[in-house]
C-alpha cells in the first residue's frame, strides 16, 4: 500500500502552522484559513476511502496545534473524516466541482450540528466564508499540478 497521502497531510499541517506563524495579530480573524477540509477532499479523491478517512482524522486532530477552541474538536474530526470518505466516491468528477460539493456538505453538517448542540454565532459565518475561499484556492492550485 502506498503512503504518499501522508505527504499531503504533512503539507496540510505545515500550511496550517505557517498561517498561524505569519498571522499572529489576526487573532480569531484567521479562523477558517487552514487546510481543513482541503486535505481530506484531495486525499480521498486521489488515494481512496481508507486514506481519505485517515487524513480526515489526522488533519482534524491537527486542530490541537493551532486552536484554543477544542470544544469543536469532535465535530471537526468527524466532519473531516466524512468528507475524506465521501470524496473517494466521486473520482469520476473533476476535483474543483467535487471540492465545491464537499465544502457545501462539510459546512452544512457543521451548521446542523452546531445549531443542535449550542448557539449559532455570527463568527460561524465568517469561518464558513474564509474556509470556503481558502479551500477553493488550495484545491485550485492542487488541480493545476494534477
Amino acid at each position: 500500500m502506498s503512503f504518499e497521502w501522508i505527504l499531503v497531510i504533512a503539507a496540510g499541517i505545515a500550511f496550517n502552522i505557517l498561517i498561524r506563524l505569519i498571522t499572529p495579530g489576526f487573532g480569531s480573524y484567521r479562523i477558517g484559513i487552514d487546510s481543513m477540509p482541503t486535505v481530506p477532499i484531495v486525499v480521498g479523491y486521489l488515494f481512496g476511502l481508507s486514506a481519505g478517512f485517515w487524513s480526515g482524522i489526522i488533519i482534524g486532530f491537527s486542530m490541537i496545534l493551532r486552536s484554543k477552541r477544542l470544544e469543536y474538536l469532535p465535530l471537526v474530526v468527524v466532519a473531516n473524516a466524512m468528507i475524506g470518505i465521501l470524496s473517494s466516491f466521486f473520482t469520476s468528477w473533476s476535483l474543483f466541482p467535487l471540492a465545491i460539493l464537499m465544502i457545501f456538505i462539510y459546512h452544512l453538517f457543521g451548521l446542523v450540528v452546531i445549531n443542535i448542540v449550542s448557539e449559532l454565532r455570527p463568527g460561524f459565518f465568517i469561518f464558513v466564508a474564509l474556509n470556503t475561499i481558502t479551500t477553493l484556492i488550495l484545491v485550485y492550485f492542487v488541480s493545476l499540478i494534477l
